[in-house]
């Protein structure tokens, strides 16, 4: 029996995943893209905002990370950190503690098309447990101290998600405070491979061959759900052009 691979779980907690088959753990799915105002939550240099969230089935190993922004101008930070539960909080709100597993810088939209998805590469292993991603500015090398979430209708939210969270931060003048927990959903999302897997090989077969990308290029072609390969909820050219970044890597 043939596998199909690589569909997109937006799921809280994922309890397995198949060989090369790429997950998103995601507070919601993307929706509403390019609205240039309206309700927004705020990432800044004061506030770092994210969503808790548990891995199950691991360990894995993580794509990129990402969120609906409004267009602003700079980049913001990402940070993954470890928890020890699902009220547990990051040892340190600045961040300065050792749970931090890994950060990365995300461009934030620019220029005209209002609201859009941001996305970065981060290198990390998800193992079995809590973690919070969080955003914020003014830090990790973040070039702008505002960022500023896309808020979406509640019919986007992941089923049985926790709910978006900030935590204020010591430098603000009320001190700080959190995790604050958000009323509104925003989307923010983790993509990750199980660890070891190899992404290139789409029909599972153990070799990466002309096989896995003529069946890759008929998934696309259809439109199917297995050909969403960076696992953007979107099925489009960069897919296509992810999968054939992996294919020429091999395993």
């Amino acid at each position: 029996m043939r596998i199909s691979l690589l569909p997109v779980v937006a799921m809280a907690a994922i309890a397995c995943a198949a060989q090369g088959q790429t997950v998103e753990f995601a507070r919601a799915s993307l929706q509403g893209t390019g609205a240039v105002s309206g309700g927004g939550i705020a990432c800044t240099n004061l506030f770092y905002t994210g969503w808790r969230f548990e891995v199950t089935g691991g360990p894995y190993t993580v794509r990129e990370v990402g969120g609906h922004f409004f267009a602003g101008s700079g980049s913001v930070f990402a940070a993954l950190v470890r928890l020890d539960g699902p009220n547990d909080n990051p040892d340190q709100f600045n961040l300065t503690g050792s749970d931090v597993v890994a950060t990365t810088l995300v461009p934030l939209p620019t220029g005209a098309g209002g609201s859009r998805e941001a996305r970065a590469s981060m290198t990390a292993t998800l193992e079995n447990g809590w973690y919070v991603i969080l955003f914020g500015g003014g830090r990790f090398g973040a070039t702008s101290n505002s960022g500023n979430f896309k808020t979406q209708d509640p019919s986007s939210a992941t089923p049985g998600a926790q709910n978006n969270v900030t935590y204020r931060q010591p430098e603000h003048p009320l001190g700080q405070l959190g995790p604050i927990a958000q009323g509104s959903v925003v989307r923010v999302f983790v993509t990750a491979d199980p660890t070891g897997s190899c992404a290139a090989d789409f029909n599972a077969d153990t070799v990466v061959d002309l096989f896995d990308y003529l069946d890759f290029v008929a998934e696309f072609a259809a439109n199917g759900p297995n050909a969403d390969f960076n696992a953007d909820t979107v099925v489009d050219f960069f897919d296509y052009l992810d999968f054939v970044e992996e294919f020429a890597v091999g395993c």
